[in-house]
């Protein structure tokens, strides 16, 4: 069996195991190696949404968190907490009447 490849995008040869795998194909491993299908993927992102590139890391990480803030205090009312915490006066009149 082969070891190496030619990669149709940068047109270098490589060991095998520098191609992701595909096994669709004769030797089981995709046309591109890693590094160039990573850099296909990375044009296609630009080419779909501009400001994909402007988007850093701290941007990303504050939204999730935002999200997840916001996920849990609907929890927390679900629950039968305000959303500071504390337990609603529904929750609290249950409570003292029922337990």
């Amino acid at each position: 069996m082969r070891e190496t490849k030619l990669c149709s995008r940068c047109g270098i040869v490589k060991p095998l195991n520098e191609f992701g795998i595909d096994r669709k194909k004769s030797l089981g491993v995709s046309t591109y190696c890693r590094i160039c299908n990573r850099d296909k993927q990375r044009e296609r992102r630009l080419l779909e949404n501009p400001d994909w590139v402007l988007r850093t890391y701290k941007e990303i990480k504050k939204e999730v968190i935002e999200e997840h803030v916001q996920l849990s205090k609907e929890l927390l009312k679900i629950l039968g907490y305000d959303v500071n915490g504390e337990k609603s006066v529904h929750q609290q009149f249950m409570e003292r009447h029922f337990t």
